[in-house]
């Protein structure tokens, strides 16, 4: 997303700064490199939660479960900022961006598990990328999501940010839903859970390590939420191709030359915190806010060597804060 511009940016000429290597930008799509940033217009958990009662009692225990309707659809603002840096060779750029937009969810189908095959569609996007305001085109995105919460495969969100700067997103930004407990929890109590999420865009698996607490019942909207915090910590080493990127955000691999498939290799960890607010007697999202850190060194592969960074690596540190409100 942003880093292409940023590399870009700090090689020219009377800048003051380190003379740094110019990537390629537009429609060459070499900011594949760059899009290892072109974060997910993820937005957190829309999808509807089972919960029993009105006006729970902290004592009181409440099931906490995952459900999906044929047809359903929900809509959701959201605001999403990152702040960090690129540096390859000593050399460092910053990265910084937000996208505010809409994002509407539908279910097109529930199988026998309660398992939900959903689209995810984003209007236009405005986008401020290091100080510059553009626009970002609709896309489409494709998740199966479980009853307990966690997203079976790892389908992309953040595989683009445009159709002239595609990449891919941050491994394990997908997981947009709590970790849910598999009995009814009372206010305080907490639970954790364990496990892989595939990567159908490449090789490797994502292992996440989660903790969950029902914080306290709110009102808020006139509306009475459970409040739910998770963590997760998610160590990453995955390769993700960009035709398979590409294809499951429904861009064209235009500028790809024939025969090759330009792969990123990404190495090292993201942390997050989630906090949801989901409607009891709705059974809805009515709000969340999530805040997480990265640190990954990404290669890239089947690329033109004079687009490669310094050294052939890059190091990617930062911040991500998504702001998530029912509409």
């Amino acid at each position: 997303m942003p880093l292409a511009e940023a590399w870009s940016a700090g090689s020219k000429k009377g800048s003051g700064g380190p003379s740094l290597p110019r990537l390629p930008q537009g429609k060459r799509l070499v900011a594949v490199v760059a899009g290892a940033l072109a974060l997910v217009l993820v937005v957190v958990g829309a999808f509807h939660f089972i919960g029993h009662g009105k006006g729970k009692a902290p004592s009181q225990k409440i099931a906490l479960a995952l459900t999906f309707t044929n047809g359903q659809s929900v809509s959701y603002n959201f605001t999403m900022s990152v702040a960090g840096r690129a540096t390859a060779k000593g050399i460092a750029a910053p990265v910084t961006g937000q996208l505010t937009g809409t994002s509407s969810w539908h279910v097109n189908s529930v199988d026998k598990k309660g398992v939900a095959t959903i689209t995810v569609k984003t209007g236009h996007v405005a986008r401020v990328t290091n100080g510059r305001q553009s626009s970002q085109p609709p896309q489409s995105f494709h998740l199966r999501v479980a009853a307990d919460g966690h997203v079976l495969a790892q389908v992309g969100f953040g595989t683009t940010s445009g159709k002239t700067d595609s990449g891919p997103g941050i491994p394990g930004s997908d997981q947009v839903t709590p970790i849910l407990p598999t009995g009814p929890v009372a206010v305080g109590e907490q639970w954790t859970v364990t496990f892989d999420q595939t990567n159908p865009m490449g090789t490797g698996v994502i292992r996440y390590t989660t903790a969950s607490k029902l914080l306290r019942f709110e009102e808020v909207g006139g509306v009475n939420t459970a409040v739910i915090w998770t963590t997760a910590d998610l160590p990453i080493d995955v390769s993700l191709s960009t035709r398979k990127a590409l294809a499951a955000t429904g861009l064209p691999a235009k500028g790809l030359p024939k025969g090759t498939d330009p792969t990123y290799w990404m190495k090292g960890r993201m942390v997050f915190s989630q906090t949801a607010w989901l409607d009891i007697q709705g059974r809805s999202l009515v709000k969340s806010n999530t805040s997480g850190s990265f640190d990954f060194t990404v290669r890239a592969t089947h690329i033109d060597p004079a687009d490669q960074p310094p050294g052939g690596k890059l190091q990617i540190q930062g911040t991500i804060k998504l702001e998530f409100v029912r509409t």
